[in-house]
């Protein structure tokens, strides 16, 4: 919940930092632009202070994305190593990568806020 309320912070304060930033430096063609991307970031830094439980969500998502990509990526070199006696190792460690993926996931899936720390 930390990480969701501190990145809704973060997304609140670059979004009054780009609105004042587009007031004083933008052209007049494309301040409409820039102010609408100031308003939508301070609106998500706004939902994630209200909701920090969705910003812990997002981060269990990311970190399960990369769980699975790198499985997949070890799973790939430890296919093209076959010969070699290390591919069991990097089979077993992409398997871990995927299992971890999974506990990550259905974590993520029940809705439990503490899943980034597992």
């Amino acid at each position: 919940m930390v990480i969701g309320a501190a990145a809704g912070w973060l997304l609140w304060l670059a979004g009054a930092l780009m609105i004042g930033l587009s007031l004083l430096v933008g052209a007049r063609r494309s301040i409409g632009n820039s102010l609408l991307a100031s308003l939508v970031a301070i609106a998500g830094g706004g939902f994630l202070l209200l909701h920090p439980t969705a910003g812990a969500l997002a981060v269990s998502l990311l970190v399960a994305a990369v769980l699975i990509v790198d499985g997949a990526l070890e799973l790939a070199l430890a296919l093209d190593l076959r010969p070699l006696r290390v591919w069991r190792w990097l089979i077993a460690s992409a398997m871990a990568s995927g299992l971890a993926a999974v506990a990550v996931l259905s974590g993520a899936a029940a809705g439990r806020s503490g899943v980034p720390g597992l």
